[in-house]
């Protein structure tokens, strides 16, 4: 009888999932650079070892503190193949709770617009409004004379 999985498939998932460390870092400061082997110690081994294609991206969420990885993910997760603890928003809430997702006149409509659509939690940067609505110009005719761009008038979270 075949056991349900392979010896070697089940000795690689333990030796990963013993030895995953959390990366935490120091409050403040700004964004840090994940850095792969940052809080490894002997014989462990951190999210970074299997998924080097992270590091090196700045991370506003090492520079707040938090547990990196380990704040939204979970090696069995419950959300896709990212394996998040929970889904969008509730995940993102549970650190953004001041975020006010309001129903004002120029807001993304509830489940027409995640939170990753705009804001990237490896990285540090927030998407460019033409990235989604390619058709807008900087400078609407209309608004000609508003010239501090799209979130002077319109509100993505509502308010």
């Amino acid at each position: 009888m075949t056991p349900p999985r392979s010896a070697s498939l089940r000795l690689a998932a333990t030796a990963c999932l013993a030895g995953v460390l959390t990366l935490a870092a120091g409050c403040g400061g700004g964004p840090r650079t994940v850095t792969p082997g940052a809080a490894e110690k002997p014989k462990a081994r951190t999210c970074l070892s299997c998924h080097d294609d992270f590091a090196g991206l700045p991370s506003s969420h090492l520079a707040a503190g938090t547990d990196a990885c380990a704040s939204c993910h979970k090696p069995h997760g419950l959300v896709g193949s990212l394996k998040l603890k929970a889904a969008e928003p509730d995940l993102c809430r549970e650190c953004h709770a001041e975020v006010e997702v309001g129903d004002g006149d120029h807001f993304h409509p509830a489940g027409q617009a995640a939170c990753t659509s705009c804001h990237d939690p490896h990285r540090t940067e927030v998407a460019d409004c033409a990235s989604c609505h390619p058709g807008v110009a900087p400078t609407v005719p209309a608004h000609a004379d508003a010239a501090d761009g799209c979130l002077t008038c319109h509100r993505p979270h509502g308010g």
